[in-house]
């Protein structure tokens, strides 16, 4: 598509071209991130050069990857042949060497011949080389100068390169594609690039890293660089329209503005209204396909296109970036997206520009029409066009402005003004079904104001003629806002209210739908409240919102801005009756609605309380809680999305903590943890609505607002623990984990305090660590002041009692173990910790009362890390062992079963066994008898050394069934059983529900520490892993220990008693395959396990001659998709002597089953397969095998264009077509064409319906 041929450099101007190889050097220096200062060209292209046209010179050395063979290259550009004898003259004029030349050699730089209409052959370019050489044969230093010829055909392949040089030269040449621009004035200002970009100090724009903050156009440039700078950068600049979005991104790679500019050579551009071809994804395809580094600028680019061209560009191998444009300033949100909106310029600023653009115009004109342009630079520009020479509008009211704008210099026409205000009422509109079909839209429109459908078409076109309606293919859209806004509040001024409710009655769905968005701008307009209003009353359009559709839904939201009361009453009545009749409302389809509504502090109390009636009785769903999620940001300090104030949300969390609701109760948790957080914020909320003025809700403008939130939640904190509710220790715990954050923003005083009034009720072990964290888990350590202070934090809420100190050091969950070591000692500090925890232990088992108190605890612990230590302790610091297990275990029958946790009793064992192994045995002898704890024994005994009597005990656990089968799971992690004890033990696991998993669990665990150790594995472990092959019924139930089953396959079934197991489990396979009992991708894992242990055995039962085995497995031909093919696994000394026994009917069948070609290499080019290619060179029939692979071609998955995926695929048939083998070389050329005219025909069929999806205005 961006393609240029070398005989189409050769119709360049001599100063286009000299002018191409300056730009493509600059390209290549910004490529490679070097400064553009280090190339010179310019001048006369006639005019004495000295023999050098371009020149490079860079001290910063050359990068491998650049064009550039030197450091010091010097260009001579000639729009003409260059043979010999004009080599020789143009390099020795008047028989001597140029001195620009013999430079070069000195600084060991290259020289370099550019003819565009030269087009020659490597051996043409042998001789023009050669001359060169011999040009410079009397130079003493010859050797260290570099030479080199570029014909037209090198030209092109440069151009190439930099696809916005491709755009570039086509339209040097007059041959542009059609909709796409190079870098340039995409504004259409008509001043070209080098016009300079008004900015002033005004904040207008802003961005998902601002955190509800509004900073300058050119910081905002900035921000947006270094965004699309970034590799998978995407960024999507909204605002409405005439607000200069497009200028801005024309800014963005003009050196002159802002740091760091984007390489403008890089740049793509087009505007989607301008029905581009080839279309955005499939050029985006193509572009990320060729490995091409650029940035792609769509203008006027709607949601859903924008969505499809980031997930091509973010893909894995994309090198090209993204900007989208879209006047549409809905908070779309999508993934992987910078998203930036454009505020309107100042007074001032718009000011500037109409004295620029209109110098005739007056400081007063100029003056009176910013004022009334409200920042819109489109409106502005506009309105001063009709100005003639020594007018004045100043005294103008905006009503004669505005029509004055709308007649444009010409004659005034009522009957115009009455179909522009019919086409304004919808946002947009189908402008070319004139058909009295039930969906067309214009004679619904026409039939509004009293008008022909003819007559409204017409005027449409003028309108058009006017800039006040832009089209998109069907569609037509009175733009910019500004203006269609006031048509239509002017139209349902105008327009009896009779005829309103006909067209809303008679209109189809999407017209319905594009009038409720237009109204949602309208919410000043007493007609647009009243009609509204009708909608939302109990029988009005909208007024049970329970049975409302998704068009009511869509419209209710629509026009909520105009009336927030009345939909707020809306919603609650119809909470109410769903509420009296048992049922209630779907919350996720009202979420976004209500938190727009919580906006306002006046609406905030009611729309939460909705929000929460919601929550509270969601149902299970597709959107189960949505809703519930994204209910704790409107607490957040930043992107909230609402101006409650502090008080306000302090009591809704408040009256959520005191809830007798576990739900509301978890909210008010969330709610809490939300209002503490003091940094990386993201938002679940738009924050449009409607023409209403919005933000990003509250945030702090000082340092007091800031601490008088944080001191306002803190004190909430305070609150409910003083009360010692049970809400108190999770409220702690909300505590301890925003300490960091609170710190980092320096609330020391307040941390200071909420930490003393903790510590006087009672110890808090989670805020001890916490601030221990905060010192020693850093990068870089705290200043002496704040070094000072934590410290004395520490010491003030350190613990004190032998019982704080179990529960601040060994009462530890998670990473909670770690949290407080320093990173830089970590070594020496573990260890430390670890003696710390055995004397602690030590201690507590001398210390029978405070081991009570804290055994309920202890024993509902599973921190391993800390739990093993402190268990050690118990182990040295009594003797009496039997007395200390029983009161263990006693402790352990007294915890509530739903929390209990053996890791003390197991670390207990562990650590006895190294002192008295006997008294274990007796220990878990009992453990496995006592009925009570029978259940756990596993774990018990998979933590000591399994000796003969452990493995009889565990067969006799399985035998009994008391207890679990997952507790199993326990000997694959810690079990040190011998293979023998496994065989015995997995037979048991077999029959036992469950236990087939937990048998794959022991058995795949043991394989890597044998490869580990470069060990064999055992006879008695491939017995075991056949009898779970053999055990196997291929079907997974949900598990995901596929891969681990295979591996126990390869290793265990390969030997030659795995054959009758890998027979029995392919006659399995295959009736489960005839039964469409197993998914295809659990079919061909285990398949690909099974061929890589018995190949041949695979081979021979599946591919057997006859032909009934023929139909039965034709079903698995054809198993592979980008992963590959299970038979990929046959390796090559099996498959091709297996297709030698039978060529004629094996060799087809093998390119059917195997996958014969790659994407994954490098460059994401497909290359073919080795078997492939090694199938086809000793195959019978070439024709027939290629026949196969070709069924293959078609992409089974693809991001962005088919199309393009097909073509990638189609050029590995560029192999063959010089095949020494005529007839199969002709073959592979008539599949080719035949294929390509298929490609053709998809591509265009993907033109078509990307151009009918990308042109919408909504």
């Amino acid at each position: 598509m961006f393609d240029i041929t070398g005989e189409e450099i050769s119709h360049l101007s001599d100063e286009d071209l000299r002018e191409l190889i300056g730009r493509l050097c600059e390209a290549e220096l910004r490529q490679n991130c070097l400064s553009t200062l280090a190339v010179t060209w310019g001048g006369n292209q006639n005019a004495p050069d000295g023999g050098i046209d371009v020149r490079v010179a860079t001290t910063a050395g050359v990068p491998p990857t650049s064009a550039f063979i030197s450091s010091n290259v010097g260009y001579q550009v000639k729009a003409e042949d260059m043979p010999r004898s004009r080599i020789l003259s143009e390099m020795r004029p008047d028989g001597s060497l140029r001195a620009a030349i013999r430079k070069l050699a000195d600084l060991s730089g290259a020289y370099i011949i550019v003819s565009s209409k030269a087009s020659v052959s490597d051996s043409a370019l042998d001789d023009r080389k050669n001359a060169m050489r011999d040009a410079i044969a009397d130079l003493p230093n010859a050797s260290d100068l570099k030479i080199d010829f570029y014909d037209g055909t090198r030209i092109a392949t440069w151009v190439r390169e930099h696809p916005g040089m491709v755009a570039w030269t086509r339209e040097r040449l007059g041959r542009v594609l059609s909709g796409w621009r190079p870098y340039g004035d995409w504004a259409g200002s008509n001043e070209g690039v080098e016009a300079a970009y008004l900015f002033d100090d005004e904040l207008r724009i802003q961005g998902p890293d601002l955190i509800g903050q509004t900073v300058s156009a050119i910081e905002g440039i900035n921000l947006l660089r270094n965004i699309l700078r970034c590799e998978h950068g995407v960024v999507r600049l909204v605002g409405l329209s005439g607000t200069g979005k497009t200028r801005l991104a024309q800014a963005l790679f003009d050196h002159r503005i802002g740091e760091n500019s984007l390489n403008p050579e890089s740049a793509i551009y087009t505007d989607v209204s301008a029905n581009p071809e080839p279309q955005p994804v499939a050029l985006a395809t193509d572009l990320v396909a060729q490995s091409r580094r650029q940035v792609l600028v769509i203008d006027n680019c709607t949601p859903d296109l924008h969505r499809r061209l980031s997930e091509i560009c973010q893909s894995e191998q994309s090198k090209v970036n993204l900007l989208t444009i879209e006047y549409d300033v809905q908070d779309d949100q999508p993934e992987g997206t910078d998203v930036f909106e454009l505020q309107p310029s100042s007074s001032e600023l718009i000011e500037k520009l109409l004295l620029r653009r209109v110098p005739e115009i007056s400081q007063v004109n100029a003056n009176s029409i910013a004022t009334f342009a409200g920042g819109n630079a489109r409106v502005a520009l506009a309105l001063a066009s009709t100005v003639e020479r020594g007018e004045s509008v100043a005294s103008l009211r905006n009503a004669e402005l505005f029509e004055r704008l709308f007649r444009q210099r010409q004659q005034s026409n009522s009957s115009l003004l009455v179909s522009a205000q019919a086409c304004s009422l919808p946002f947009s509109f189908q402008g070319e079904d004139t058909s009295d079909k039930t969906d067309s839209e214009l004679p619904k429109l026409a039939s509004v104001v009293g008008k022909d459908v003819g007559s409204l078409f017409a005027d449409v076109a003028e309108l058009k003629r006017r800039d006040l309606i832009q089209e998109r293919g069907v569609w037509r859209a009175v733009l910019p806002h500004a203006i269609a806004n006031r048509l239509a509040a002017l139209a349902l001024e105008n327009i009896p209210p009779e005829n309103l409710r006909v067209l809303f009655a008679t209109a189809p769905p999407r017209l319905l739908r594009s009038i409720s968005r237009r109204l949602g701008y309208l919410h000043t307009s007493i007609a647009a409240q009243r009609i509204v209003r009708e909608w939302l009353f109990d029988h009005g359009r909208l007024g049970r919102v329970e049975e409302l559709s998704e068009l009511g839904i869509a419209m209710l939201t629509n026009v909520a801005p105009v009336d927030p009361v009345g939909v707020l009453d809306t919603i609650e009545r119809a909470v109410q009756r769903q509420r009296e009749l048992g049922a209630q409302l779907k919350g996720e389809q009202f979420r976004t609605l209500l938190v727009s509504l919580a906006f306002e502090s006046k609406f905030f109390d009611r729309a939460v309380n909705l929000i929460l009636d919601l929550i509270e009785f969601e149902e299970p769903g597709r959107y189960a809680n949505q809703v519930r999620n994204s209910f704790p940001s409107l607490f957040h300090l930043y992107l909230s999305g609402t101006h409650a104030t502090v008080e306000q949300r302090i009591h809704v969390i408040d009256g959520l903590l005191l809830s007798n609701s576990p739900t509301r109760q978890e909210l008010g948790f969330a709610s809490l943890d939300a209002m503490l957080k003091s940094s990386h914020f993201t938002s679940f909320h738009r924050f449009d609505f409607g023409g209403r003025p919005r933000d990003y809700g509250y945030f702090p403008r000082t340092r007091e607002d800031l601490l008088n939130w944080f001191r306002a939640a803190l004190n909430l904190c305070a609150t409910h623990d003083g009360r010692d509710t049970v809400t108190s220790s999770k409220i702690r715990t909300i505590v301890s984990q925003n300490l960091q954050g609170l710190w980092d923003i320096e609330m020391f005083d307040e941390i200071e305090a909420v930490c003393r009034e903790f510590r006087e009720r009672r110890f808090w072990p989670e805020g001890w660590i916490a601030i221990r964290r905060i010192r020693r888990f850093r990068h870089d350590p705290l200043p002496e002041d704040e070094q000072v202070r934590i410290l004395a934090i520490e010491h003030a809420i350190a613990p004190e009692s032998l019982l704080e100190h179990v529960r601040a050091q060994v009462l530890r969950r998670g990473r909670a173990a770690y949290e407080d070591i320093d990173w830089r000692d970590h070594e020496a500090q573990f260890a430390r910790q670890e003696l710390n925890l055995i004397e602690l232990g030590k201690i507590v088992a001398t210390e029978a009362a405070t081991l009570d108190e804290v055994m309920p605890e202890l024993l509902s612990c599973s921190a391993t890390t800390t739990l093993g230590p402190f268990a050690k302790g118990l182990v040295d610091g009594d003797d009496d062992r039997r007395g200390m297990w029983d009161r263990l275990i006693q402790g352990f029958m007294r915890v509530d079963p739903t929390i209990r946790s053996t890791e003390l009793l197991e670390s207990y064992l562990f650590n006895l066994q190294k002192v008295d192994r006997d008294l274990v045995e007796t220990f878990l002898q009992d453990a496995m008898q006592r009925p009570e704890l029978s259940e756990w024994f596993p774990r018990l005994q998979a933590r000591v050394v399994i000796s003969r009597l452990g493995v009889l005990r565990l067969k006799q656990s399985l035998l009994d069934g008391r207890a679990h089968v997952d507790s199993f799971r326990s000997l694959a992690y810690y079990g040190d059983l011998e293979d023998a004890a496994i065989l015995q033990l997995v037979p048991l696991l077999l029959n036992l529900d469950g236990g087939f998993w937990v048998a794959v669990d022991i058995v795949s665990l043991r394989l890597p520490q044998i490869r580990n150790k470069k060990e064999t594995p055992s006879p008695e472990l491939l017995a075991t892993g056949r009898l779970i092959a053999d055990a196997f019924d291929f079907n997974t139930r949900g598990h995901h220990d596929e891969y681990e089953l295979q591996q126990v396959f390869e290793a265990c079934l390969s030997s030659r008693e795995g054959i009758p197991v890998v027979e029995r489990m392919l006659e399995r396979l295959k009736a489960k395959h005839a039964r469409f009992g197993l998914s295809l991708i659990l079919e061909d894992h285990m398949l690909g396990a099974l061929v890589a242990a018995q190949p041949l055995l695979v081979l021979n039962t599946f591919f057997a001659s006859d032909a009934a085995m023929k139909r039965a497995v034709r079903p698995l031909i054809g198993h592979y998709d980008h992963v590959g093919s299970p038979f990929d696994r046959v390796p090559p000394r099996v498959l091709l002597p297996w297709c030698d026994e039978d060529p004629v009917y094996r060799y087809p069948l093998a390119a059917s089953i195997i996958k014969a070609f790659d994407t994954s290499r490098p460059a994401n080019k497909p290359q073919w397969n080795d078997i492939a290619l090694a199938l086809l060179e000793r195959c019978p029939d070439k024709t027939e095998v290629l026949e196969r692979f070709i069924r293959q071609l078609e992409p089974m998955g693809w991001v962005g264009s088919r199309g393009a995926a097909w073509q990638a695929n189609l050029q590995l048939l560029d192999e063959f077509q010089d095949h020494p083998d005529a007839a199969f070389a002709a073959f592979a050329r008539g599949e080719r064409e035949r294929l390509r005219k298929f490609v053709d025909d998809l591509r265009r069929e993907e033109l078509e319906s990307e151009r009918r999806q990308n042109e919408t205005f909504e």
